[in-house]
């Protein structure tokens, strides 16, 4: 995951602890695709069972497999997966020039009958990471929430 995040070349690369930790508490809010064998992308999510919810903290795709819905699709397969409990909302923090993000998440809601919403703008210094690290944009909290017929389909 570490990895993949680096290549996109758009996503903070955390420590590889950190998705480690990620994927061993969070995972089955979590998934991976593989082609040929190897990890091509993956969703890092954390489940909020209280609140029916799911967190997207990242998704990331190798660049060579940018392009052709990859992200959005492994992200339908967890919101959407009938094995575990239903995910009546949906958060993730969107980067205002993430066109690709803005466009993932959206179209999912569309696609969905979810109802996309903004709910806050994260100013900067939340994502300070020192050490001469280029300065963060601001991020969007959204939400997308489904009603029980919605998830019915």
């Amino acid at each position: 995951m570490w990895r993949i995040a680096r290549e996109t070349g758009v996503l903070e690369a955390n420590s590889p602890y950190a998705y480690v930790m990620v994927a061993r508490l969070f995972a089955a809010a979590s998934r991976i695709a593989e082609a040929d064998g190897r990890p091509v992308g993956f969703v890092a999510g954390m489940e909020l069972p209280e609140r029916d919810g799911l967190f997207v903290w990242q998704i990331g795709v190798r660049p060579a497999h940018q392009g052709n819905g990859l992200g959005g699709r492994m992200l339908e397969a967890l919101v959407f997966d009938r094995s575990r409990p239903p995910v009546r909302r949906l958060w993730a923090t969107v980067a205002e020039g993430n066109r690709a993000s803005w466009r993932l998440f959206q179209g999912m809601a569309e696609r969905s009958g979810g109802r996309f919403r903004v709910l806050d703008v994260w100013p900067p210094f939340l994502f300070a990471v020192g050490g001469g690290a280029p300065p963060h944009p601001p991020e969007t909290l959204i939400e997308i929430a489904w009603t029980a017929d919605a998830l019915a389909h």
